[in-house]
């Protein structure tokens, strides 16, 4: 049961503070009906905005640990199905957003490529369980702060792309990486080469002339 302020429900959503934007969450997955499931491999390959009844589905996607009963271990590639960048830049401007946050569930062990791709996302939260990042994954999104957890062995190239022309995740200040591991943050970030475990990607007209800090905390 979600928490309540005053009359009001609490709902799941985005809270901005100092630290950046943030996940508030009552806990509640959004309905399995807003999903394609294969249920054979445990992938999550699609999710709809609306039903064909024409309900919409929640700002903030809380995907479920299961569906029909069994658990969910992949997001699947191009869940908001644009097949690459080019699909979700139309023009010179970016599609509306899709869904304002995200929350992964604990069982999921790979993002595959362009999972997230296009969903004008302001936050994402990932389970401890997960291990790969696929290319692309959260390219096209809105993201300014992410915490990669500690069993993760893969990133990615551009999985976290900036770019000031598109405005896609130009915001992004900092990454928490908890894996204690050295990953290439130029190359997940379109930046260049940068590879540390913790640190700072150097300044460039990608990111608008401004720094990435990548910390254990």
């Amino acid at each position: 049961m979600g928490q309540s302020h005053g009359d009001e429900p609490f709902v799941t959503g985005i809270v901005s503070n100092s630290y950046g934007n943030v996940i508030v969450t009552d806990g509640i997955p959004t309905d399995e009906k807003f999903f394609e499931f294969d249920a054979t491999t445990g992938t999550l390959q699609g999710f709809m905005q609306y039903t064909l009844e024409g309900e919409e589905a929640p700002r903030c996607m809380v995907i479920p640990d299961m569906i029909n009963g069994v658990k969910v271990t992949t997001i699947g590639s191009n869940l908001f199905g644009y097949s690459d960048i080019s699909d979700f830049i139309d023009g010179s401007a970016i599609r509306f957003s899709i869904v304002d946050c995200i929350i992964v569930p604990e069982g999921v062990t790979t993002i595959e490529n362009n999972a997230f791709l296009g969903g004008g996302t302001l936050a994402i939260i990932l389970p401890e369980s997960l291990q790969r990042i696929g290319m692309n994954a959260f390219r096209g999104n809105n993201i300014n702060w992410l915490t990669i957890p500690k069993n993760v062995t893969f990133i990615g190239d551009n999985a976290l792309s900036v770019l000031s022309t598109y405005n896609y995740n130009a915001d992004l200040f900092k990454i928490v990486n908890q894996t204690g591991k050295s990953f290439d943050w130029g190359a997940i970030t379109g930046t260049g080469t940068s590879e540390f475990v913790t640190g700072v990607i150097p300044t460039n007209d990608e990111v608008g002339n401004k720094e990435i800090t990548i910390t254990d905390k």
